[in-house]
């Protein structure tokens, strides 16, 4: 009887497995040459509307809607990390940087964050949002 309800919770746990990200995944310096001069427009999984504009010397000033909430406009640093980028704000996370690693599937590009998906975005070229 013990060896059927461990078999059973291992069919049950294999159930909810994560999939794997979609596309691949792409080094800093390939994220570096997408984003600097550009803006990255995405949706957290929470529903959160953002807007990055990456200066060509790799600050970035944007704003952030939580779904609900007011707009936050913030501003700091990006720079590249071994699989995507790191980035750190005064008024984002106490001002904590966060490394994010990075797929891209075709135009689109997602961010994973604690091997968790965090944003899905696109580039847009220059700062259309006059950031």
């Amino acid at each position: 009887m013990r060896m059927i309800a461990t078999g059973f919770v291992g069919l049950s746990l294999a159930g909810c497995a994560v999939a794997p990200p979609v596309g691949e995944r792409i080094s800093g310096q390939t994220f570096m040459t997408l984003a600097r001069g550009n803006t990255m427009d995405g949706r957290g999984q929470d529903g959160a509307v953002f807007r990055t504009y990456v200066t060509p010397e790799l600050a970035q000033r944007g704003s952030v809607r939580p779904l609900g909430g007011a707009e936050l406009r913030f501003s700091g640093t990006i720079r590249a990390a071994e699989y995507g980028f790191c980035s750190v704000s005064p008024q984002l996370r106490n001002g904590q940087e966060r490394c994010f690693e990075v797929w891209r599937d075709g135009t689109t590009l997602r961010t994973y964050w604690n091997g968790t998906a965090w944003t899905t975005m696109t580039i847009q070229p220059g700062n259309p949002h006059g950031l």
